[in-house]
């Protein structure tokens, strides 16, 4: 498989970047707060795969997500408030989800997981599944940012 550079993969993610993103971008942004594409968008970039689906996270904890949404006239709708997910209703849903990490229960049993939101990035990468799916994509800098080596693992075909 022929996986692309950085840059190339950064190219590829804004030439089909959907308006509403950007939109987002600019509110975000405009009030000081972080947000990120994550997960498969940015991987499939990078394999040269067509890009679907457009997921957000940010530092905003869900009640300011809201708040900001309606004050620039997005229609929103609260779908997963134990995780911290905020869908923006725009030409598509877009998820924006707060960072979080999960915080194991005593037993050791995963039904005692608790997510915490208002974790970091450093933290919230550590809950994703894999590597591959841990790549952020800064939509202020247009930076890649890959915390676990999940482009090393791309270009090696390693799944952890």
């Amino acid at each position: 498989m022929n996986i692309l550079t950085k840059q190339q993969a950064t190219d590829k993610l804004l030439s089909v970047l959907p308006d509403d993103i950007n939109t987002l971008s600019n509110i975000f942004h405009s009030n000081g707060l972080e947000l990120f594409l994550v997960g498969g968008c940015v991987r499939d970039a990078f394999i040269g795969k067509q890009i679907k689906d457009f997921d957000v996270c940010t530092n905003a904890m869900p009640d300011s997500i809201l708040t900001l949404l309606k004050a620039n006239n997005v229609k929103c709708e609260l779908r997963g408030e134990d995780f911290g997910v905020i869908v923006a209703c725009m030409d598509e849903d877009i998820e924006i989800a707060t960072f979080r990490t999960d915080i194991a229960g005593d037993t050791g049993n995963n039904k005692d997981t608790v997510v915490k939101l208002g974790a970091t990035i450093e933290e919230d990468v550590e809950r994703r599944d894999l590597t591959i799916n841990a790549l952020f994509f800064n939509l202020k800098t247009h930076e890649i940012i890959d915390l676990v080596g999940g482009i090393d693992d791309l270009i090696n075909g390693v799944i952890r």
